[in-house]
């Protein structure tokens, strides 16, 4: 009984992790009707940048910092790469989303 509880909180935490997964899927789709694999390697980018940031001004100054080159390179990305497959088949669209994904790894 006592390994219970560890075992709980665990799953509860993977749970919401993979929650807070699909609902980042959906908001992408839902805003950009675009099914984005690429999501993940957009957070590894943000988070790059705040630790490269992190190593010449303290942590919550890096994190702002972050913010706004990240956007930016979100934003180069959607209208270089995302925008001109809009209107193409879903299958292509997820393809090269799955391409940059690969190539941002």
């Amino acid at each position: 009984m006592s390994d219970l509880l560890p075992y709980l909180i665990g799953g509860l935490a993977n749970g919401a992790l993979y929650g807070l997964l699909a609902l980042g899927f959906v908001l992408v789709y839902r805003a950009t009707s675009v099914v984005n694999f690429a999501i993940g390697e957009f957070l590894l980018v943000g988070a790059c940048l705040t630790y490269t940031f992190a190593l010449f001004l303290p942590l919550p100054l890096a994190m702002l910092a972050a913010l706004p080159v990240a956007f930016l390179f979100g934003l180069l990305v959607e209208r270089g790469f995302v925008r001109p497959l809009l209107g193409r088949s879903v299958v292509a669209v997820i393809m090269a989303t799955i391409g940059l994904a690969a190539a941002l790894d």
